[in-house]
């Protein structure tokens, strides 16, 4: 992860930098800002920028938008003391930055202004995880997950389209259906689904689904290794190993992910977030798609996973008001307006249901997006999350790999994640 740190350093420190925005000189009130988009959506940040310099006499703007090793770059500026006065994070990194001490509590700037947080997700406040009535991010984007489906190979398979009283059990039977060898060679050219285990924000939402845990209530502790999360790793394993409905890697030259197999017509269903298919599959052409709600767990709940982006202000920002101001703007309902014209998921709800979200001429329910939303969950905001992630990809490996068993393998992530959790 560390590759090119020097050249980020160099890129840090050397003049002149190359930003999106902001081509005059620092005249002591210039705003920094941080954050990773697609270009067309950067393009429109960019276009932001813009509108608040000009709303804003006095301060400038020099944007940044970056790609690749985003928090490893970002990590580096903080390390320095350089970091940009706005950041655009994960809001599941909030507790992490916040016990480092490098965010800003924006509380005392929303109380001051009466700032109304009311129309944003609820569930990007609670993904950052922050329980002590502090503020440290306003989100602005985010989504639950949904189940992305080919309609023309349900049809072809003579399937009716997922609905509201699916279950696991009627997206493993159309899964197995939509696996198929299509060219008699003996290998297995359409997938059925896209569910592979090994993610823990994927699989945790799984496990609630079914009545277990991954944590206890104050995430003090580990405890996975229980009944029902037994349960739920062995079926999405069994999707796989036993099944066979889900690619364990990449099939075929012409493709590198999942993603390309369900844009090549080679994969039925494509479970997740939503954003690739908005701003991906939508520019596909002849790639007939739906959105449906995930399937509820065999005993009859469905529960999905929550998580989105939010700004958030460096706390060592030497321009504190400016940057809340900056954060506001970008926060706008007619910001959100704009994403959301993008294909982007915004957080504030009012955009969400709006027409600017929900838009009319296009084939596929983006209501179904907002639907998701009333059993989703925030994923849980821990420290060393990347640690704990590692773990987790490593046990779940090893029994798709058929070097342990479900119950060996959670007993040993659950040991070793509780003693990274005591740190």
């Amino acid at each position: 992860m560390f590759k090119g740190l020097s050249m980020i350093l160099l890129l840090i420190i050397a003049t002149p930098v190359i930003f999106l925005t902001g081509c005059s000189r620092d005249n002591g009130n210039t705003l920094k800002i941080y954050y990773t988009f697609s270009p067309q959506v950067s393009q429109y940040i960019a276009g932001v920028c813009k509108e608040f310099e000009a709303a804003h006499p006095g301060i400038k703007v020099k944007a940044e938008s970056a790609s690749g090793d985003y928090y490893i770059k970002l990590q580096t500026m903080m390390a320095g003391g350089t970091a940009p006065d706005v950041i655009f994070m994960q809001n599941k990194s909030l507790a992490d930055y916040k016990d480092r001490g490098v965010l800003l509590n924006l509380s005392p700037y929303i109380e001051k202004d009466g700032y109304d947080l009311g129309d944003i997700c609820r569930l990007g406040f609670e993904e950052g995880g922050i329980k002590t009535g502090e503020v440290y991010g306003i989100p602005v984007t985010g989504t639950a997950e949904v189940l992305i489906y080919n309609k023309d190979l349900f049809d072809k398979a003579g399937l009716k389209y997922p609905d509201q009283t699916w279950t696991r059990k009627d997206m493993l039977e159309a899964a197995r259906k939509l696996t198929q060898d299509t060219n008699g060679d003996g290998r297995i050219d359409q997938y059925g689904i896209s569910i592979m285990p090994g993610w823990w924000p994927q699989d945790i939402a799984w496990i609630w689904a079914d009545g277990g845990n991954v944590f206890n209530k104050d995430l003090s502790k580990c405890v996975v290794n229980n009944a029902k999360a037994r349960e739920t790793i062995q079926f999405m394993v069994d999707l796989s190993n036993k099944y066979k409905v889900t690619p364990k890697g990449v099939t075929g030259s012409e493709v590198s992910s999942v993603s390309e197999l369900f844009k090549n017509d080679r994969l039925g269903m494509y479970a997740g977030l939503p954003y690739q298919a908005l701003s991906d599959f939508s520019t596909v052409r002849n790639l007939n798609w739906d959105i449906a709600l995930m399937p509820k767990s065999n005993r009859g709940q469905r529960v999905v996973r929550y998580t989105g982006e939010c700004w958030t202000v460096y706390a060592g920002s030497k321009h504190p008001k400016e940057a809340w101001e900056m954060v506001k703007y970008l926060s706008s309902p007619r910001t959100a307006k704009g994403l959301a014209e993008l294909n982007m998921i915004p957080a504030r709800m009012s955009v969400l249901k709006s027409t600017a979200f929900i838009k009319e001429k296009t084939p596929f329910k983006e209501e179904k997006i907002v639907e998701a939303l009333s059993n989703a969950r925030a994923v849980p905001s821990l420290m060393h999350v990347e640690e704990l992630g590692s773990i987790w990809g490593r046990g779940i490996e090893a029994v798709l790999l058929g070097r342990d068993t479900v119950a060996g393998a959670l007993a040993a992530m659950e040991k070793e994640i509780n003693g990274v959790l005591a740190k």
